[in-house]
């Protein structure tokens, strides 16, 4: 990927566990800004409702070993609430995300190369056996990476978007995008050698949506805080 090339996502990075690399991206949802990713990425386990456990800090580069950091306590538009759930059903989970609300213009000139998706515009259903590809930062390679995958079974009422293939570790929370360049999902896991996918028409439904516990507004409250004060 050459430096002017358009990049689909970013890393989400937790400075106290620098091996806890995820993924996440930037949209745009009536207007607002918005970073989105799976819950469970900065929390480096299954999310839970102690919202005491979520990091005081998370960073946003472009690649694990860019000098460029943004540390995300510095973005956040405090007027705004963010979206969070984490559901499961039997042994499976239904739901895995979180979106943090951004200030609008916040956002560095060295990132001015990745995408800003239009949740309004730039996402469909996928079909099955349709060729899409995961963006993300597996764990091994330490740097961007597409992978093909293609879909293998679409969601219902309780259960996920899957494709054939898996997804490596640390691309959690990366966009699925399919050949016309629209958001088909974000992948949040594997089961039974399938990766799943918060599917597009749940991503917009978490987003019409303020997914929301006190604890959770008053920790990202303090994250911008803190970082106003520094």
């Amino acid at each position: 990927m050459t430096s002017d090339a358009r990049q689909e996502c970013v890393a989400f990075i937790r400075p106290d566990e620098p091996m806890q690399c995820g993924t996440a991206f930037l949209a745009r949802y009536d207007g607002k800004l918005w970073l989105i990713s799976a819950l469970h990425v900065p929390y480096g386990e299954k999310p839970h409702n102690d919202w005491s456990r979520f990091p005081k800090r998370m960073e946003i580069r472009t690649c694990p070993s860019d000098n460029h950091v943004l540390d995300l306590g510095n973005l956040i538009d405090a007027s705004n609430n963010p979206r969070f759930l984490f559901t499961t059903q039997g042994n499976g989970t239904l739901a895995d995300f979180m979106a943090i609300p951004l200030v609008d213009g916040s956002l560095p000139v060295w990132l001015s190369h990745v995408r800003i998706f239009d949740l309004n515009k730039d996402m469909r259903e996928a079909a099955i056996g349709e060729e899409a590809t995961l963006w993300g930062y597996p764990k091994k390679e330490c740097k961007l990476a597409a992978t093909p995958l293609t879909i293998w079974a679409l969601p219902t009422h309780n259960s996920l978007l899957q494709t054939e293939q898996t997804a490596v570790e640390g691309n959690s929370g990366g966009p699925l995008i399919g050949s016309d360049g629209k958001l088909l999902g974000m992948v949040i896991g594997n089961t039974n050698g399938r990766a799943l996918f918060v599917c597009s028409e749940m991503l917009e439904g978490l987003m019409s949506h303020s997914f929301l516990e006190l604890q959770a507004r008053q920790m990202l409250d303090k994250m911008h805080a803190q970082h106003r004060s520094s």
